[in-house]
C-alpha cells in the first residue's frame, strides 16, 4: 500500500538490545560489536528422520523500517490545499507575542 502512493521504506537488521543497527559500514557482519550477541534468530535442530529437510535461510533478530522524510513532504505539498495548511504557520498566524497556538512559544 506504501509504495502504491509512491512511497518506500528501508529495512535496517538492529539489536535485539537496540544498542547497535547494521547500517552502511556494519551491513556485512553477523554479530553485534557492542554485546556481541548474533544477528540473526536461532532455530532449535529438527530431528530430519521424520521430517524432509527444509532450505536453511537467515532472518533477522530485529528489523527497524525507516521512513525517509523528504519524499513525504514532498508529497504533502503536491496538494494546493495541504500546502496552504502546511504553510500557516509562517504566513497566517498573529505575530503579536501572545501564546494562543504551541508554536508561539519559545520552545
Amino acid at each position: 500500500m506504501i509504495n502504491d502512493l509512491g512511497l518506500d521504506y528501508k529495512k535496517i537488521h538492529a539489536c535485539l538490545n537496540d544498542c547497535m543497527l547494521f547500517w552502511k559500514g556494519n551491513n556485512n557482519l553477523d554479530f553485534y560489536n557492542i554485546c556481541k550477541s548474533s544477528r540473526w534468530k536461532e532455530f532449535l535442530e529438527v530431528n530430519y528422520e521424520f521430517e524432509e529437510p527444509k532450505h536453511e535461510h537467515k532472518v533477522p533478530a530485529k528489523v527497524l523500517r525507516h521512513f525517509p522524510l523528504i519524499p513525504r513532504l514532498q508529497r504533502l505539498f503536491m496538494c494546493s490545499k495541504t500546502t496552504d495548511s502546511m504553510r500557516w504557520h509562517d504566513e497566517e498566524r498573529s505575530k503579536d507575542r501572545n501564546l494562543r497556538h504551541p508554536t508561539d512559544g519559545e520552545a
